[in-house]
This record gives C-alpha cells, structure tokens and sequence, in this order.
C-alpha cells in the first residue's frame, strides 16, 4: 500500500515533476558504479523511479534496469519517456521481485519516504550476495560557488526553501541512521559532483510547483510563486523563452549488502 502523505504529496504532479526535476550527471552515476564494482550490463533495480529521471542515466550507463513506482501517475509518464525499461507497480517496502535477482539497487531522490526499516529489509532480499545499494539526490549548489540569483531566490522563498529533505517525508534527515541500524548494510561512502542544467523560467517554477513539501495557503503559494517568478525573469536570457542556468550538487551514497543480512 502507497503511504498516503506520498499519494497526497504527488497527486497529479507527475508533468511538473517531469518538466521541472533536474536529471542526474553521468558521472554520479559513475561514481556509484564504481564503488560497488558495477560493470555494463549489469542488472540494477531504479526503485521508486518516478518519472525516470535516474533511469535514464543508469540506461545510458549500459545498464540493464528495471524500474519500480508506486503511482500510476508517475508510472504514465515514465512510460511515455522511457518506453524501453519495464517499470512496475510496488513499493519500497514490498518489491515486485524475486530474492536476489538484482546486482545493485538505486534510489533517486526518495529514500526519505521509505519505512526504511522495512525497506531495508525488502532491498537486501532483491539484492544477490555482493550485491548493494546507492542513494542519490540533487540539490541546489550552496555557498560561495553558487550564483548571486540563487541566493535571491532562496531568499524569496525562505522557510519554504529546499533543505536536506522535506520536512513533511516520513524521515527527514533521519534516513542514514535508521539505515546503518538496520544491520543489512555495510558502512555507506558517499561522494559529491557538481553539475548545471540550463532550463526555461517555466521549468523552474515547475520544478518549484512540484515539491512536495510546500504546503502553503493558496495565498501564500501565489505571493511566492509571483516573486520567484521575478528573481527568474531578472538573471535569465533574452528570448521568448528565457533561460537560466541552474547549479546542482548530486549527491551519492553507496554501501554493500552486509553477508550477514
């Protein structure tokens, strides 16, 4: 059964999430690979894959993937845009697949809405011995490398800005550590990469119209989706579709099933 925050969280935003969510850099990917010996061909699970947005860089890493979404809408438009990788209808905590028949398992952008727990457990079954798992997410470039327009922005949308996860998922920040004390894994490394992606104005707002977390009045959302809006417009091209370049940090976690599990 779909938790029902993530079913209220996503309802009828799969276009915006397509349109507006960035994609994950071949290299992140790599990267992942890398750490847990993955080599092209490989059998690798996209779990809660969304609208593809990871699938599409582990097909274009040579892997051989399957894919798992538990909402039909996402799963639509993940076959529209992805129609050469089978994706199912299962959840992380029960996973449409038998006991270890997949080499790795990834995650883009979702552990944070697991019973992870449970998920651990359902992910160590699918994994075969040696077997492991690797976590990724994209979040908006910090610091002193980020440009001045996305301090601007961020400002415009204060508490309502993207932190380390959403603040309405069921884990939060809390997923590392009920994943290392679930005892199915070994110790996750983890590594970061820097990418950008240029996107229209309208991608932008339609990467924020997405998020789940902004759960603010009608009112509310409007006076914010306004003023976004405006920092955009102001440091974007010229053209009838303007565009801005927007700076990511993909992150990555990776970790080995342990034997034991």
């Amino acid at each position: 059964m779909v938790d029902p925050r993530v079913a209220r969280a996503w309802s009828g935003d799969a276009e915006l999430y397509e349109r507006g969510r960035p994609g994950f850099p071949h290299e992140a990917v790599t990267i992942a690979m890398n750490g847990l010996g993955l080599r092209p061909g490989a059998r690798v699970l996209d779990l809660a894959a969304g609208t593809g947005k990871l699938t599409r860089a582990l097909v274009a890493a040579h892997l051989s993937v399957v894919a798992v979404e538990p909402l039909e809408s996402m799963r639509a438009v993940f076959t529209r845009v992805c129609p050469s990788v089978t994706v199912l209808d299962g959840t992380a905590e029960r996973i449409p697949l038998s006991g270890g028949s997949m080499d790795t398992v990834f995650v883009g952008q979702a552990v944070h809405w697991f019973v992870v727990p449970v998920a651990c457990r359902e992910i160590g079954r699918v994994l075969r011995s040696g077997g492991g798992v690797a976590l990724l997410r994209n979040d908006w470039l910090e610091g002193e490398r980020a440009p001045p327009w996305l301090a601007e922005l961020r400002a415009v949308l204060g508490s309502h800005a993207p932190g380390e996860e959403p603040a309405r998922s069921p884990y939060g920040g809390r997923w590392k550590q009920a994943l290392s004390d679930s005892s199915v894994f070994e110790e996750l490394e983890s590594a970061s990469v820097e990418h950008e992606e240029t996107v229209t104005v309208d991608g932008v707002m339609a990467m924020i119209a997405s998020w789940s977390f902004l759960g603010t009045s009608g009112v509310e959302r409007a006076r914010l989706t306004r003023d976004s809006e405006r920092v955009l417009r102001a440091h974007a091209g010229p053209g009838a579709e303007p565009t801005i370049a927007v700076p990511y940090r993909a992150q990555m976690w990776w970790a080995r099933r342990a034997e034991r599990s």
